[in-house]
Parts: C-alpha cells; sequence; structure tokens
C-alpha cells in the first residue's frame, strides 16, 4: 500500500496508506472481503470491501451502504485498467451482498483520484475529518443497480 499511494504522500497527502505497516494492513483486510489482483506472481493490485463501519463517517452508517478501501495499484502497473476491474468486482460484490450504495473516501484535493471515481458514476455526498489524516476527505457514493 505504502508504494501506491507515494505519490499522494509526495504531493503532502498523509493517507493512512502512506504510512500503514503490516499490522494495521492485516486489520484492515481481516474486517473486509479483499481482492487482490496479480500479474504472474507479482501482487499489483488489491481492494477491500467492508459492510460495517465504527468511525466517525455518518454516511458510512447509513442503511444499505457499503464501502471500499485498501484501494491501491502498483505505480508501474497504473493506467491499465487494473484499479478499473478491481473496482467493477467490488461493485459487484457489494451487490450482491445487498448493497444499495457503494461508497468511498478520499482527499479532498486529490484531483485524478476524483476525476477517476466521477467517471466511474461515484457523487460527492459529504465530507469527514478522519483523525489519521491531514486533509478533510470528501465521501463519494455510487447507486448499485447493476
Amino acid at each position: 500500500m505504502n508504494r501506491a499511494y507515494a505519490e499522494l504522500a509526495e504531493a503532502g497527502f498523509r493517507y493512512v496508506a502512506t504510512w500503514q505497516g503490516d499490522a494495521i494492513t492485516r486489520r484492515r483486510v481481516e474486517a473486509g472481503v479483499t481482492f487482490l489482483a496479480f500479474d504472474d506472481s507479482d501482487l499489483v493490485g488489491t481492494i477491500s470491501l467492508y459492510e460495517k463501519h465504527r468511525g466517525p463517517c455518518a454516511y458510512y452508517k447509513r442503511e444499505g451502504v457499503f464501502y471500499f478501501g485498501m484501494f491501491g495499484i502498483a505505480p508501474d502497473r497504473q493506467g491499465r485498467g487494473i484499479g478499473a476491474r478491481l473496482l467493477g468486482r467490488v461493485e459487484r460484490e457489494a451487490a450482491a451482498r445487498g448493497a444499495r450504495e457503494l461508497a468511498l473516501d478520499t482527499a479532498e484535493g486529490a484531483e485524478r483520484l476524483l476525476a477517476f471515481y466521477e467517471s466511474r458514476g461515484y457523487r460527492i455526498v459529504d465530507r469527514v475529518d478522519w483523525p489519521a489524516t491531514n486533509y478533510v476527505s470528501v465521501i463519494m457514493s455510487k447507486p448499485l443497480d447493476l
């Protein structure tokens, strides 16, 4: 995750994924359903789906709203459609598990990520200031009428 978020860290965004170690990664993976992308034996992407949230984000606690995180693609594999395929997979899984919406959070100033999610049908629905980051996050959501 650290490598996947290195460019964002260089831009000044302190995502948890820019500094998390093995223990945090393990806890986040075990809290949801995680999908991995491989190229031969190389791990090149990851995304985790979560049904419940215990943090300060009220939107994530709404009935029928699932969310995803731990979404990262190896820097040398970005721009090849791996992220789009992983995101499509997690959207289908959320719908199959009964979600009506799928949500995410990202830094308000992460323009490239905002554009990617908007191109996939996500819209900004809320904002939250996580204690572990140095930015305000936008919460984006998409109805799952797959």
